[in-house]
Parts: C-alpha cells; structure tokens; sequence
C-alpha cells in the first residue's frame, strides 16, 4: 500500500538504486527486514538524535565512496 515504508523503500530501489535510504518509523518493522528491503539503516521512533546524526554521516559516507 502507499503508506507502507517498504513499499516507499521498493520503489526508491527500483527509481535511484544507488540512493541510500534511512528507513524511520513508529511501526515496529524488524530491522533486518528493512535492511533486506535495501534500506541502509532503519530507525524506530522515537531515537535520540545521536543515532540519527550516525546514520545520516553512514549514509553520506556511503555515496562518497
């Protein structure tokens, strides 16, 4: 469905594969499912901001290689 961050996370794929995507979200989805979806990180609210800035500086690192 539309709303799904899955189905969000499929679709970025499938439009700009190379696109790291962080996967945030009140639903309590496992991580490793998001990550076998292609996500590269997936947070679960709420977090501390620390783990967002980590993951932010993770994903940037990965499109400057």
């Amino acid at each position: 469905e539309n709303g799904d961050g899955l189905w969000l996370l499929t679709q970025i794929q499938a439009e700009m594969p190379s696109v790291p995507v962080i996967l945030v979200s009140a639903d309590a989805i496992d991580k490793k499912t998001a990550i076998g979806y292609g996500a590269l990180d997936f947070l679960l609210k709420p977090y501390p901001l620390v783990v967002l800035r980590s993951s932010v500086r993770a994903a940037l690192q990965s499109v400057a290689r």
